[in-house]
């Protein structure tokens, strides 16, 4: 830290107050620069394939693991229906989850209703945990995301 020129104790900001209100429609651009949107085209691609791809991934693994047919043109289209929801409400793009898959296959679930189940547990942990968030430094939101 010394030869960056960082000494003594750096202020380690919250994430501040985050409420369940701030979760609401939105329309995506709106506020953005049409010029900024043009530079934003290429990196929002390059996250849409880089999502596909590893969505395709786990999937195809976990599809050859269980012996069941796997379609990778269904999988675009749920994430394109996903990430076009996430869009309205300001989220982050959507992919696969690695970690979600394995821990149901580690506990047998084979069927939608384990995926209702875990979405579930996520809103309920967001609704529940938004008052303690704010205490955390914005640093130790990175791995989450």
């Amino acid at each position: 830290y010394r030869e960056t020129g960082v000494d003594g104790v750096v202020e380690v900001r919250d994430s501040g107050e985050i409420d369940a209100a701030s979760l609401s429609f939105l329309m995506p651009g709106d506020g953005v620069a049409s010029s900024t949107l043009g530079k934003l085209m290429v990196p929002g691609v390059i996250i849409a394939v880089v999502g596909f791809l590893e969505t395709v991934a786990v999937g195809g693994k976990f599809a050859m693991a269980a012996r069941y047919e796997y379609e990778p043109n269904q999988e675009l289209l749920a994430l394109g229906i996903a990430n076009l929801a996430s869009a309205i409400m300001s989220g982050y793009p959507v992919t696969g989850s690695f970690s979600r898959t394995a821990v149901n296959a580690m506990f047998g679930a084979s069927s939608l209703v384990a995926c209702l189940v875990s979405s579930m547990i996520v809103l309920l942990a967001i609704l529940v945990l938004l008052p303690v968030v704010k205490y955390l430094p914005l640093a130790s939101l990175a791995p989450i995301i």
